[in-house]
């Protein structure tokens, strides 16, 4: 069987999954740095606010275009029922609802989360408050939201559940 598509290049997955285990470590070291910090204004702290937020939107930006690209260029493998070296991603990596006015949540694939991160007008990253911790502690999981022409989105993203799925996105080029 012939695919159809760009078949041209390769995706330096090395560099992809780099991306993505950057995002999930800084994810999930926020709860030991606030652990490790004196108070909110120790320089452990200051230095984390001064690029957690940044370095998370844009590693989710960077992550989230190539998992885009590398789905559109495997797509005729992942299709072909002959083709048992590529399998289709169909991991979760949360829910979205595509109407906020009549929410029914469905869930959200990485092909659908990568959508959402990049057309999301708005990216919501809250904390979480525990004890014995200097500052909150960014939740693993992202808010997205926007609209497709009149029609206002919504999505929540699992960080954890992403990384996971754009390691089996990129798995099949290991």
């Amino acid at each position: 069987m012939e695919w159809t598509g760009r078949r041209n290049y390769e995706l330096n997955s090395s560099i992809i999954l780099k991306y993505v285990y950057r995002l999930l470590s800084l994810v999930l070291a926020d709860d030991a740095i606030a652990v490790a910090a004196a108070n909110e204004n120790d320089q452990l702290a200051e230095l984390r606010s001064l690029f957690i937020e940044e370095e998370i939107v844009h590693l989710l930006f960077g992550t989230a275009i190539a998992n885009r690209a590398h789905d559109d260029h495997m797509q005729g493998p992942r299709q072909d029922p002959n083709e048992l070296s590529f399998a289709p991603v169909d991991r979760s990596c949360g829910e979205w609802v595509r109407d906020v006015q009549r929410p029914d949540a469905q869930c959200l694939t990485l092909r659908e989360a990568c959508n959402k991160i990049i057309h999301a007008e708005n990216i919501r990253i809250e904390t979480i408050a525990r004890n014995g911790r200097a500052f909150e502690v960014i939740n693993p999981v992202v808010y997205l939201e926007g609209r497709r022409g009149r029609t206002q989105w919504s999505a929540t993203l699992d960080l954890v559940q992403y990384a996971q799925a754009t390691f089996e996105n990129f798995g099949d080029l290991g």
